[in-house]
């Protein structure tokens, strides 16, 4: 997900995506669809009429780093990869001297590259934005993406877990969170067995890390539960001793 300022004002835009132009009617007197975009038959705003539009303002001002910001929005929440890092691109080769936040758009510009497969150029982009704020929470994950997807460095992917778990929040569980990612992107069972396996030897003391170790030994057998059942026990086990009123474990 992209993060910026600019794109506060333009969720509205986002919402026209999936509801109709009648509703967004009756919350706006009436008003247009943004830059004049047409509806299809079924009532609802085209995304490619919205790109074409964006296109068109671009046209108008090409030096304006905020309209190939929007242009990455859509085209991030389309899926469009490939043009997303070319926005992308463009809204950072304009982007003023004096711009606030450029971690957030280097950052964008990182992930663009990642979402490619072009880890490497993705990773330059994410130490220049470390370089201006090494806090920035959504690029830690990109971090611990470059680690852990594609680098397979689980202690380095590790170190940017325990990182993320110091940010303000004390309901989220950035180790279920780093679970659930590797389950969206197919990574082998294996793999999320080794990288928590590395994170309850560097925490031995995080109850987080030794239930995801748990849970990943238990779901690492596919249908042969039983396999690892004593195992991932001793790790729940040790989770549970650690923190009995964690409710998850």
């Amino acid at each position: 997900m992209r993060y910026s300022r600019i794109m506060v004002t333009f969720l509205t835009l986002a919402l026209l995506f999936f509801f109709p132009l009648s509703l967004a009617a009756k919350t706006s007197l009436g008003a247009p669809a943004p830059f004049g975009f047409s509806e299809n038959d079924d009532g609802k705003i085209d995304p490619q009429k919205i790109i074409e539009g964006l296109w068109r303002k671009v046209a108008e001002e090409p030096y304006n780093y905020e309209n190939y910001g929007r242009l990455a929005f859509v085209y991030d929440r389309l899926g469009d990869n490939e043009n997303l890092l070319e926005a992308s691109k463009s809204e950072v080769a304009y982007l003023p001297e004096d711009a606030e936040e450029k971690d957030v758009y280097y950052g964008n510009l990182a992930r663009a590259y990642m979402l490619n497969d072009q880890w490497e150029q993705g990773k330059e982009w994410l130490d220049k934005a470390d370089a201006i704020n090494f806090k920035n929470f959504f690029n830690r994950w990109n971090s611990f993406n470059y680690f852990f997807l594609f680098k397979k460095d689980y202690h380095a992917a590790v170190l940017e877990l325990k990182r993320l778990d110091k940010f303000p929040g004390k309901d989220r569980d950035v180790y279920y969170d780093a679970y659930s990612r590797a389950l969206g992107n197919n990574v082998d069972a294996q793999e999320s067995v080794a990288l928590f396996k590395e994170a309850a030897r560097i925490q031995p003391h995080s109850y987080k890390a030794h239930r995801m170790l748990g849970t990943a030994i238990r779901n690492s057998s596919g249908k042969d539960y039983e396999a690892n059942v004593l195992p991932a026990m001793r790790e729940l086990k040790i989770a549970f001793k650690l923190n009995p009123k964690y409710l998850p474990t």
